[in-house]
Parts: structure tokens; sequence; C-alpha cells
């Protein structure tokens, strides 16, 4: 059996094409996720969605890596919609802790966020050729949960900083 996530463990058209659609299905799944964490971050508050979301990628991706068949859909839905969602939530605790600089705290967060993203690319990439994709995608999960203790470190909402941006009428 082989993981079929990435096409770079693929033999064959059949396997590229299950790598190409399951990619394309988990990503699908990310963008609704994306759209989705804001508002419930909102409601909800940061540091949970953040905690949920981390906590849940982890254990959905050990589950893409040991499931088979048809099982493999609604784990990589929700894989996607779990792994993709914590990106407008970083970037909107950015937005509120730097309320007078909000452009230049977002290029810098934009900034490190794709460092971070092409290292770990990078990363991932070369322990899947030294070690196999299963590999690389279980320590992946593994060290995702590290962010855990940082998340319970993030600042609390600005109390009475949450400035309402007027519009001329």
């Amino acid at each position: 059996r082989s993981v079929t996530f990435s096409s770079a463990n693929t033999s064959s058209m059949a396997d590229c094409t299950s790598a190409s659609l399951s990619s394309s299905l988990a990503q699908a799944a990310g963008v609704v996720g994306a759209l989705a964490s804001g508002p419930v971050s909102d409601r909800w508050g940061r540091r949970p969605v953040l905690l949920v979301s981390v906590s849940l990628s982890a254990v959905f991706m050990l589950f893409f890596l040991f499931v088979q068949s048809w099982v493999l859909v609604p784990v990589l839905l929700l894989l996607g919609l779990t792994s993709l969602s914590t990106q407008p939530v970083l970037l909107a605790i950015v937005q509120e802790q730097f309320t007078s600089h909000r452009a230049v705290a977002n290029g810098l967060f934009m900034l490190f966020s794709f460092m971070v993203q092409s290292i770990g690319i990078l990363l991932v990439g070369y322990i899947g050729d030294q070690f196999g994709l299963r590999t690389a995608y279980l320590w992946s999960a593994l060290l995702s949960l590290l962010a855990l203790p940082a998340i319970l470190k993030l600042p609390e909402r600005p109390q009475g900083n949450s400035q309402v941006i007027k519009t001329a009428e």
C-alpha cells in the first residue's frame, strides 16, 4: 500500500491521478476551513480554534497514514479542513496586536509564514527522500503537536481595543 497524497510515491498514471485527486480534495476542504475558521474564532476565541485545529490536523494526518480505500476520502476532507484553517486565525491575531501598523504587521507575518512553509516543504521532501513519505508525514504530524504549548502562550485579544473601521458616509 502506498501513500497516494503525493505524486512522488507513484509508479503509474493511475497513481498520479489518485494523488492529484487526493491533493485537490484536501485543498478544497482547506479552502472551506480557511473561510470558516475566522468567523468561528471570532465567536469562540483564537486559542481554542487553533488548539482544536492543530490537534485534529495531527490526528487526521495519522489516520491518513493508516487507513485505506474509501475511508481516505473523509479523512482527506477533515485533514484539509483542519490543516489549512490556522492561517486566517493567526493573521487575525497579528491584526489585533498591531492595530497602528496593520499593513506592516501583515506583510511581516506573510513573509515569515511563507519562509517557514517553504523550509517545511523542503524538510518534508528531504525526509521523504531519505526515509519515505510515510515517515515524513508521521514526523510532520507528531512535530505539529509542538505548536500546542506555543498556542497557549499567544496573547489574549486586546481589551478595549476593538477598533471598528469607519467609512465615510
